[in-house]
């Protein structure tokens, strides 16, 4: 049991940092992750949240399951993923 929580905690953080490779979510900025789970036999599938920092007004509709798919590839177990985003509007003074 130990294995499976170590192998989930690492996979969904790994998850969430490899999917800001993808062309489509340049903008993103991930703040952080975490993972709550039961591993018995019947229990419901581990509940995700990452949290990302976006350009105010950015959407990005299939993160969400874009993450799940990445989480479960590795770990061969469904995720329920929620995605929670911080808008941020940036000025950068050029100097």
């Amino acid at each position: 049991m130990r294995l499976v929580q170590l192998l989930l905690s690492e996979a969904h953080r790994e998850s969430a940092l490899s999917i800001l490779d993808d062309g489509a979510y340049d903008d993103l900025e991930l703040v952080t992750t975490s993972v709550e789970f039961v591993v018995v036999s019947g229990s419901a599938p581990p509940d995700v949240t990452v949290v990302f920092y976006r350009p105010v007004g950015a959407s990005y509709p299939t993160l969400a399951s874009d993450l799940a798919a990445s989480i479960r590839e590795p770990t061969d177990r469904d995720v329920n993923v929620r995605v929670e985003f911080v808008d941020v509007q940036r000025f950068d003074a050029a100097g």
